[in-house]
């Protein structure tokens, strides 16, 4: 399966969450083959969105279409 088809991009992050953090909340809907929050290589700080990459369509269309909140932060999704 493509890649960029699964790719979620995950936008209004807090910077208390991390990667780890973002996999361990996506974990819950399904199968996840990789999940990173985008740092700012000047200064190291999150910027406030990141990726998640699902095993399957489905469960990427599922979590697209509901709300979630991570960290006390409601997150937009959308697809990649």
């Amino acid at each position: 399966m493509d890649k960029q088809a699964t790719k979620v991009f995950c936008g209004g992050l807090s910077w208390e969450t991390t990667s780890e953090r973002l996999r361990a909340y996506f974990e819950n809907f399904g199968v996840v083959r990789e999940a990173f929050v985008s740092y700012n290589r000047n200064n190291g700080r999150p910027r406030g969105f990141g990726f998640v990459v699902f095993e399957s369509m489905d469960v990427a269309d599922k979590v697209v279409s509901t709300k979630h909140t991570i960290d006390r932060r409601e997150v937009r999704l959308r697809p990649s």
